[in-house]
């Protein structure tokens, strides 16, 4: 496949640039975690909700801007439909920060960022689907 290729295939699937917004959002997430965290040994559940709001707000942005752009047809960024990503992506930290207890509980990590990285992966489904179906659904349909 060629990259022009590739970059449009990239274009057309919402699915591939939420991942990529996720990702972005992840390195935000996981940088701010590890500097608060592992440097700055500040507890790791209360600084997995404040980079998750953080990296949140990021990504909302990002994704009205360019991977719901198509769906939403020009639509404005609004506080309700910033909300409605918000109360969707609880259910992602839910997994999040379950992903994370579970794996401090069965072990020892030195560097707990690891722990915070296999969170953010497990929630990406649920908060694609959340995402696409509820906070970026285009009004009326």
């Amino acid at each position: 496949m060629t990259f022009k290729g590739i970059f449009g295939a990239v274009q057309n699937s919402t699915f591939v640039r939420f991942a990529i917004v996720g990702g972005l959002g992840a390195i935000t997430n996981l940088a701010i975690f590890y500097l608060l965290v592992d440097v700055l040994h500040k507890d790791p559940t209360l600084v997995s909700i404040s980079t998750f709001i953080f990296s949140l707000t990021q990504n909302y942005f990002l994704n009205h801007a360019w991977t719901f752009r198509k769906t939403l047809g020009g639509e404005r960024i609004s506080l309700i439909r910033y909300l409605k990503y918000f109360g969707s992506s609880l259910f992602g930290l839910a997994v999040n920060i379950g992903t994370l207890n579970l794996m401090f509980a069965i072990h020892s990590f030195k560097t707990k960022v690891l722990a915070q990285a296999l969170g953010i992966l497990l929630g990406l489904v649920v908060n694609y689907i959340g995402s696409k179906y509820l906070a970026f659904k285009k009004k009326g349909s």
